[in-house]
C-alpha cells in the first residue's frame, strides 16, 4: 500500500509516495518539521516536535506553484557504485549516484528515485530533493540552495560554505554552545520581502553522527556569508561582488548545467551580493574561531558575531603621511609622490576621503554617508569598510 508524505522546503511543495508504511518511519524522523497537512497547512508533526523551535510559514511573496510528485521505489538490485553519472535530455535528468538511481522532469514536476533498502530511504529521497531545489529555487523562489552550514547567532543567520572538505561540518561542530546549528550541509538563502533570509533544510551531511542531527524548520535574517579556507592563522577578507559570485559558483556547479537555471541563479546572486557581505574566512579547526569572530565579551552579554565591517567599526582611518590631496567640486585628487601616481576619486569616495581625517571612526563615517546619500546604514557600513580597507591596502590611508 502506497503512503504519501507532503512537505514544503523553501516554498517548494513535494508529495512523496513511499512503497509501504515500513519506509515511513525514517522519513518521518528526518522530515517531520517540514510536513504539511492535506489542505496545505503545516502538519501537527511540523507544528511542534519536542525540543524543536517553532516553524516558519511558507514563502509569503511568491505565487503558488503545483506540487512536485515524487515516487520512492524499492530496487534491491541497486548496489553502491563509484561510477556515478548524470545525464540531461531537455527538461529530463537521469542519474545514478552511489546506491540510488532515478529521474526528474522539470516540465511535468514529476520525479522518481529508487533505493535498495529502507535504511537508505532518507539518502535516496534527499539526493532527489536537493537536485530539484538546486534547479527550481532560483527560477521560482528568488532563492539558492547552498552547500553550506547554517548557524544562528542572536537571531541572525550566517552561512559557511565551501566544497566538500572545506570545513562546513567542522564549523557546525565547533558552534555547539555558541549558536544554533540549522544544518551542516545545505541551507537555503532567499531574497525575502524584508531582506535576505537564511532558511533551514532537512539536508544534513551523510557522515554526520545521528546524535548531532537536529532538524528544525526556521527562517532568520541573513547577515553574512563566509567561504571557508583551512589555515594555520585566522583571517577575514571581504570579497568583491565578482569574487563573491565566483566563490559561490565553484560550490554550486549544478546551477550551470542548464541555461535557464544559470540565468536565474546569476540573477539571484547579483542581488544577493549587493545586500549581503561575502567573506573568505581562513580558520583553524578550534573554538578559537569564535574568539576571532566574536566581540571579546561573553556571548551571554552580546551574542553578536563580527564580520569585517564590525571589526573596523571603532577604528579611525587617516590620510597616509606620504600623500597629498585636494578636493575640487566634490572630487578628491590624491597624489602619491613616492609612487609617482595621481588618483581621482568619485563623489562617494571623495566624501569618505574628506571624512577620514583621523578623528572619526568607520561607524561614524558610515552614519554620515547614510544620511547625506540617503542609503541604508547597513549598506553604508559595508561600503565604507570595504573602501577604507582598499585604500589602506594601497597605502593611501592608515589607521589612526
Amino acid at each position: 500500500m502506497t503512503t504519501t508524505l507532503t512537505m514544503e522546503i523553501g516554498g517548494i511543495v513535494f508529495r512523496v509516495d513511499v512503497p509501504s508504511s515500513a519506509w515511513l518511519s525514517p522519513l518521518l524522523a528526518r522530515y517531520a518539521p517540514f510536513l504539511k497537512g492535506e489542505r496545505g497547512e503545516l502538519s501537527s508533526l511540523a507544528q511542534r516536535t519536542p525540543g524543536q523551535a517553532a516553524p516558519w510559514p511558507p514563502c509569503p511573496h511568491a505565487p503558488a506553484e503545483p506540487a512536485w510528485h515524487v515516487a520512492l521505489t524499492h530496487d534491491p538490485s541497486l548496489e553502491a557504485t563509484d561510477s556515478s553519472w548524470i545525464r540531461h535530455d531537455g527538461p529530463v535528468t537521469r542519474f545514478r549516484v552511489a546506491a540510488y538511481a532515478g529521474w526528474m522532469d522539470l516540465a511535468t514536476r514529476e520525479a522518481t528515485v529508487s533505493a535498495p533498502s529502507v535504511a537508505r530511504a532518507i539518502f535516496a529521497v534527499e539526493r532527489l530533493l536537493v537536485y530539484i531545489c538546486m534547479q527550481m529555487l532560483p527560477r521560482e523562489r528568488a532563492a539558492l540552495l547552498l552547500h553550506a552550514a547554517g548557524i544562528v547567532f542572536a537571531g541572525e543567520g550566517y552561512a559557511f560554505f565551501g566544497a566538500s572538505g572545506a570545513g562546513k561540518s567542522t564549523v557546525a561542530r565547533l558552534a555547539a554552545g555558541y549558536g544554533e546549528v540549522l544544518t551542516d550541509e545545505n541551507v537555503i538563502v532567499r531574497l525575502g520581502p524584508e531582506g535576505p533570509e537564511l532558511l533551514s533544510t532537512p539536508f544534513w551531511g551523510h557522515s554526520t553522527p545521528p546524535e548531532m542531527i537536529r532538524c528544525v524548520n526556521r527562517r532568520v535574517p541573513l547577515r553574512a556569508l563566509y567561504t571557508l579556507v583551512q589555515a594555520q592563522e585566522f583571517d577575514l577578507t571581504l570579497l568583491s561582488p565578482g569574487q563573491a559570485v565566483m566563490a559561490l559558483l565553484t560550490t554550486e556547479k549544478v546551477a550551470t548545467e542548464r541555461v535557464a537555471s544559470a540565468v536565474a541563479w546569476l540573477a539571484v546572486v547579483e542581488r544577493l551580493v549587493e545586500q549581503v557581505p561575502v567573506y573568505q574566512l581562513a580558520f583553524r579547526p578550534t573554538v578559537e574561531l569564535w574568539d576571532f569572530l566574536f566581540q571579546p565579551w561573553p556571548l551571554a552579554l552580546r551574542g553578536q558575531p563580527l564580520c569585517l565591517t564590525d571589526r573596523l567599526a571603532t577604528r579611525k582611518p587617516a590620510h597616509h603621511p606620504r600623500t597629498a590631496s585636494r578636493v575640487f567640486s566634490g572630487e578628491a585628487v590624491i597624489v602619491s609622490p613616492a609612487e609617482n601616481v595621481v588618483r581621482l576619486l568619485n563623489p562617494t569616495g571623495s566624501r569618505i576621503w574628506e571624512l577620514a581625517d583621523g578623528t572619526r571612526t568607520v561607524e561614524q563615517i558610515a552614519l554620515i554617508l547614510s544620511e547625506e546619500f540617503v542609503v541604508e546604514l547597513s549598506h553604508a557600513r559595508r561600503s565604507v569598510a570595504a573602501f577604507v580597507e582598499e585604500l589602506v591596502g594601497k597605502e593611501l590611508l592608515v589607521w589612526g
